[in-house]
């Protein structure tokens, strides 16, 4: 149907909000608008019967988030943001993991932004347990950040407005393939760093180790293994002397000694954020 109406109305175009100078749509979760004046009373009616029905007062909450207007549809007793990588199954994966609708608030640049309503003593879902299955289920890597469940919506203006500064920049180069609210500070501030910058900290920490990626791969093994040799040894398929003999090396190479936690968090943040 979309290509369909793109062929006919050539200036259809996605739409992060309900506009009223397009007659708006849903399709597949995502807000779609035709300029007024492309479309006629006819062509508006039949549009509006063969889309989907806007779920759960879509443009309402769309535009409280975004302060256009001061009040909320409704009160849930909790709620949350989940924002993913788009792709045209990702958002219908998704909703069967959590057997509910998302609210749409924002659909740009590859990203998905949404809301998910819990009601009071509804356990939220940890994406962390559900991730593999829905990797393998869309045939790629998912990136998925789940914010903390909150209960007041006085606040969600202003978590929404954050999320929407920092969701590209998590997205971009992140390892992790679920994050929570929490893990946002370091890769966003190193983030804020230009590139020379950061290569300039990098060289600074790492030294004459910058460039020994199986060396820092099994350091930055270490300190999340909270320097348990024989866990990592174990993880990553090594001999634990092996592990040890790196750990010497590094500290040779860097005169960093990551049993003490300064030097273990300058060499965590130089190889796995900048």
């Amino acid at each position: 149907m979309l290509e369909r109406l793109k062929v006919i109305y050539p200036n259809l175009t996605s739409l992060q909000e309900i506009d009223s100078d397009y007659v708006t749509f849903n399709i597949s979760g995502i807000l779609y608008g035709i300029p007024n004046e492309d479309i006629s009373d006819e062509a508006y009616h039949l549009i509006k019967a063969l889309a989907e029905e806007e779920p759960h007062n879509q443009h309402i909450w769309q535009q409280y988030f975004e302060n256009v207007r001061p009040d909320h549809p409704s009160s849930p007793g909790y709620f949350r943001f989940i924002a993913f990588k788009q792709t045209a199954d990702a958002l219908s994966a998704i909703e069967d993991v959590l057997n509910k609708s998302l609210i749409i608030l924002f659909n740009q640049q590859g990203i998905t932004i949404a809301l998910e309503l819990l009601d009071n003593g509804e356990e939220p879902l940890d994406f962390h347990d559900v991730i593999d299955v829905l990797s393998n289920d869309l045939d790629f890597k998912m990136m998925i950040f789940q914010t903390d469940v909150h209960d007041n919506l006085e606040e969600g203006p202003n978590i929404y407005q954050w999320l929407k500064l920092i969701i590209p920049t998590l997205f971009q180069d992140n390892k992790q393939v679920v994050m929570k609210q929490n893990d946002t500070l370091l890769p966003f501030l190193t983030d804020s760093l230009d590139r020379a910058g950061q290569q300039f900290f990098k060289q600074s920490i790492l030294r004459d180790a910058i460039d020994d990626e199986p060396l820092l791969e099994t350091i930055e093994a270490v300190i999340e293994h909270q320097l348990n040799v024989s866990s990592v040894a174990k993880a990553h398929y090594m001999h634990r002397n092996t592990v040890q003999k790196r750990i010497d090396k590094f500290n040779d190479l860097t005169q960093l000694d990551i049993r003490h936690f300064d030097d273990a968090l300058k060499a965590y943040i130089a190889i796995k954020y900048l």
